[in-house]
Parts: structure tokens; sequence; C-alpha cells
């Protein structure tokens, strides 16, 4: 057999590539996609967040502050508890936020992107979402909801980084080192990486067709 049928559309030769089984699973994702958004969107915006969190762990590799959102969703959710159940606790809170972002990406925005829906397409409107995201992160969250209590300015630039989780004593803040625009930076660059995978795995681009399962 040499050929793939995907809608009405023949393309010949395709089991003949030496990337077929990659480009078959692409097609059957993509078709899956389409039939169950919901469901896709929450798989997505699951790996997306995942991806992202295991970046920010090594940002600290590259110069920049490292982002361990679960450690500081934790220290907000139980504050005084112990290291390892803040970490528990704020890890389950991050990967539903980033469940639940991912589905209002789908359902209230994924359609006014004016972006074609291709794949190239899908991963511009993850990212354009992400950038949104990044801005109400290091504009208002970090500053007056995760460090309410530091003083930060929005988007954080000229403060000493890490901080003090929400539960530590402040006199530890004198031990950090200034890193100024790089924990804006490091936030941005987390949420692209976000968005990215976001918009990759949200791909309903391709023919319609009849989906069963």
């Amino acid at each position: 057999m040499s050929a793939v049928t995907e809608g009405s559309e023949l393309r010949v030769g395709a089991i003949d590539r030496p990337d077929a089984e990659g480009y078959l699973a692409s097609l059957e994702w993509r078709a899956w996609v389409r039939g169950h958004p919901w469901a896709a969107a929450a798989i997505a915006g699951l790996v997306a967040g995942q991806m992202a969190t295991i970046v920010g762990y090594f940002f600290n590799a590259v110069g920049l502050p490292q982002l361990n959102w679960p450690a500081v969703n934790g220290a907000l959710v139980l504050p005084g508890a112990e290291p390892g159940a803040q970490w528990f606790a704020g890890a389950f809170v991050h990967t539903v936020d980033s469940v639940v972002f991912a589905l209002l990406f789908v359902i209230l925005v994924w359609r006014l992107i004016p972006f074609r829906n291709t794949s190239v397409g899908n991963v511009g409107r993850g990212v354009l979402y992400s950038l949104v995201l990044a801005v109400i992160s290091a504009g208002v969250l970090v500053p007056y909801v995760y460090f309410q209590k530091v003083g930060l300015d929005p988007f954080s630039f000229g403060i000493p980084f890490p901080l003090p989780q929400p539960s530590s004593a402040a006199p530890e803040a004198a031990l950090y080192t200034d890193v100024g625009w790089k924990l804006p930076f490091a936030i941005l660059v987390w949420h692209l990486v976000y968005g990215f995978f976001l918009g990759a795995l949200y791909d309903p681009s391709g023919r319609k067709k009849e989906h069963a399962g």
C-alpha cells in the first residue's frame, strides 16, 4: 500500500516515506483533536505545562532565575507546611492551572486569533496567547499575589531573586543577588514554551471527516 487518504485528499507514496509512521500519527492526532476539542485542550495544557515547568527548573543553567512554580504555589496555598507538602500541593494547583488556561484558550480565544488553521498558525496562536499570560503573570500575579508582602513593582524589574517564599523569613532576602530584567524575561520565556507546546498539540488543522471514538 502506498497511499494515505485524509478526507478527500489523496497523498500518494506517504507510506513509503521514512517518516511515514510519524506522519500518520500526526494525521490521526489532528483528526482526534477535531473530534474531541475539550479533551485535546486538556491534554495539550497538561503536557505544555509540564514541559514549561521542566524548562523553568533549568533556567539557572543559562543565567536566569529558576522558576519553581510548584513550590511558589505550594507556599501560597499551604503556608507554614513542610516543603515537601507544599511542593506536592503546589504541583497539583500548577497542573490544574495549566489545564484550565488551555481550556480557556480553546473555548474563548482560539477562534478570535486571525491565524490560519495550520500547524504553524496554531503554534502562532499558542505563542500569542502565552504572551498575554506572561504579561498577566509578571505584571500582576508575581508582584501582587505570589509575593504581595515583598513590595515588588509590576514586572519585577530591579528586584532581588530568588525571593523568600511567602512563608519564609524576610532576612534571607539579604543573601539574594539582584537580577534586574532577568526575572520578567524568565517569566516571558517560560510562558512562550508553554504557548509553543499548547499550540503545537492543539492542532485541529486538516480536512474535516467523521472520526469514530
